[in-house]
């Protein structure tokens, strides 16, 4: 038997928000807020770090025209974007853009940049440019045909669409209502061009099924940790619940289960089957591993009379969350 979360009063962690959007209201081609079949917010796929101009013009040779353009984007702030963490999706998606061909059969000379001139520009981010008030780019070096979505750890991100991008705000702005767009990146002491597919941020929230077993909130890894590398495995940890086995027996949060009794868990349905069997009071080894991949094995004692296991699952027919004793 089910019930609504409204009914029972419990209310599972969400991982991340529910995205809104602007109306396309000055016909550039973007999106539409009451566009249901498509996406309301797309992400540039990999994470960045602030790093000071005075850091980026010494250790990376960051040129002088650059640093003038980013310092007048922002002067309060002497600071440049750095790649620090690539996503697992858009290394896979990496790999696929470097298999394709660089250029087009028609014209093997064509590269990234002929076909950006093809396009005839982006109002809006001329726009943006004008609002801002910083002078106009300087010109990329060619790097020859650099292939799409080719960005390393360690790029700096100086522009988007031609767009300085010196803070958080600024490459999100610039990336969340396109399906692509051109990084100006700083890579080896020059500028570089890469054309990047973005990657669609689904909305509503960020997990769909939410596992108790022991006092231990168990879920797929949500976009916030999959931001941070490669997951361990398809079940993680995201709380864990005061004065449960899991906190008797310092299990923590922020974890991944790699394996239930030395039977190796891929997923949440793996975990089901692998802790079915298991009785009330019965001893559980697990083994787990932080978002670093440190591996560390504990025990606990189950207790189902005080902390029996149930799951939460959400509907997007009803928007409502519903729970169940039976896993």
């Amino acid at each position: 038997a089910t019930s609504s979360t409204q009914e029972t009063g419990a209310a599972p962690p969400v991982a991340e928000a529910s995205a809104a959007s602007e109306k396309d209201t000055n016909g550039d081609g973007r999106r539409r807020q009451d566009d249901t079949d498509e996406p309301l917010l797309y992400s540039v796929g990999f994470g960045l770090k602030r790093l000071p101009l005075s850091t980026a013009r010494t250790a990376m040779k960051l040129d002088e025209p650059w640093v003038k353009r980013l310092q007048a984007a922002h002067p309060t702030r002497s600071q440049v974007l750095s790649v620090a963490q690539v996503s697992p999706d858009h290394r896979d998606r990496a790999a696929k853009a470097a298999s394709r061909p660089a250029a087009s059969a028609a014209d093997p000379a064509r590269n990234d940049d002929d076909r950006e001139n093809d396009d005839g520009g982006d109002n809006a981010d001329a726009d943006a440019a004008e609002d801002d008030g910083p002078p106009e780019s300087p010109p990329a070096e060619k790097d020859g045909p650099v292939p799409t979505s080719r960005v390393l750890e360690g790029d700096l991100v100086l522009a988007v669409d031609d767009v300085t991008t010196a803070t958080f705000h600024d490459v999100e702005r610039a990336s969340r209502d396109r399906k692509v767009v051109d990084l100006t990146l700083w890579r080896d002491g020059a500028a570089r061009r890469c054309r990047l597919e973005t990657e669609a941020v689904a909305t509503g929230p960020g997990t769909d099924r939410v596992l108790v077993w022991c006092g231990l909130l168990l879920q797929a890894p949500h976009r916030a940790v999959l931001e941070m590398g490669a997951p361990s495995t398809g079940v993680y940890c995201s709380y864990y619940l005061y004065g449960s086995p899991a906190s008797f027996y310092a299990i923590k949060a922020c974890r991944f289960i790699l394996e239930v009794n030395g039977t190796r868990v891929r997923d949440l349905d793996g975990f089901v089957e692998a802790v079915r069997g298991v009785a009330d009071g019965a001893n559980v080894r697990l083994k787990t591993s932080d978002l670093q991949g440190q591996e560390v094995a504990a025990t606990l004692k189950t207790d189902y009379t005080f902390w029996p296991s149930h799951q939460f699952t959400f509907e997007r027919a009803t928007g409502e969350w519903m729970l169940s004793h039976d896993l």
